[in-house]
């Protein structure tokens, strides 16, 4: 990069998140980038969460604290701290994962290249239990794939690197269609349109994942009732359709919401070809 490093925005959206709050926010002021603002979305939370923000803000002066009064869904907490960035660089930082002190300044080399919108470095999950686990085998990476491939293999993983660097103006550039369940996958897929995304061994990220029910997930993250996996399901498949058309065009959403509707419909036959097998 440039002698005069660009500002990189750190989003913090959470909801009482007391208790690993600290471990996700000394990751986030312990990074060795120079150029950083941190802002910090408290949805409405009710534990000692607001407390801990106004430590962390007394201490470090490039953190903003917005509290919302009213509590928003878990996504458009997400997307509040995105719409407050002034960063040309961005990412979201969960309140409970963690991420090494070159995070930022080993992910923003990849944007030397200007075709970059996503970077992402070595995963690592750790479950709360036993030790953190390498996922050598996470392979987001999609430069040179064709726009089909892009959208089929975005479409069969997880969204671990939803929680790398982004380019913010290519953030931006897509509109969001809400859904309930996995929020994040009709932004990942309409990042593939827009550009590569990129890993860069060496900086590490730690998720934590805990299995949650979805009606927990539903309650907390959405103040919704769960109605049931099919309801599910056609919520992700009409947020990515009309997610994709918006920022990308009738073709992009068509084969996006393809890859969504292939990928449920072989797990369907798996899980009950599964099934007859174990009934025998």
């Amino acid at each position: 990069m440039t002698a005069a490093q660009p500002l990189v925005t750190l989003g913090v959206p959470v909801r009482n998140g007391a208790g690993m709050l600290r471990a996700a926010l000394d990751s986030i002021v312990a990074q060795d980038y120079p150029n950083i603002e941190i802002v910090v979305s408290d949805n409405a939370s009710d534990d000692a969460t607001p407390d801990i923000l106004a430590e962390y803000a007394a201490r470090h002066p490039n953190m903003r604290v917005i509290r919302q009064e009213k509590p928003l869904t878990a996504i458009d907490n997400f997307l509040f701290v995105l719409r407050k960035a002034k960063g040309e660089f961005f990412a979201w930082c969960a309140h409970d994962d963690t991420r090494s002190a070159d995070f930022v300044s080993g992910l923003v080399r990849a944007f030397e290249s200007p075709t970059t919108v996503l970077a992402f470095c070595d995963l690592y999950i750790w479950d709360g239990s036993q030790g953190r686990v390498l996922r050598s085998d996470y392979d987001f990476a999609n430069v040179g794939l064709s726009a089909w491939q892009r959208l089929r293999k975005a479409a069969d993983m997880q969204c671990y690197h939803f929680y790398g660097l982004w380019r913010t103006a290519a953030l931006r550039e897509i509109k969001y269609k809400y859904t309930h369940w996995w929020s994040d996958m009709p932004i990942v897929l309409a990042a593939t349109t827009l550009g590569d995304f990129r890993h860069l061994p060496g900086p590490e990220f730690n998720y934590y994942e805990i299995i949650k029910p979805d009606t927990t997930t539903a309650r907390y993250h959405n103040q919704l009732v769960h109605k049931g996996r099919s309801h599910d399901i056609y919520s992700l498949l009409r947020a990515t359709f009309v997610t994709l058309r918006r920022t990308s065009g009738w073709i992009p959403a068509l084969l996006g919401t393809s890859c969504i509707f292939e990928k449920y419909r072989r797990r369907a036959f798996e899980i009950a070809l599964g099934r007859m097998f174990w009934s025998r």
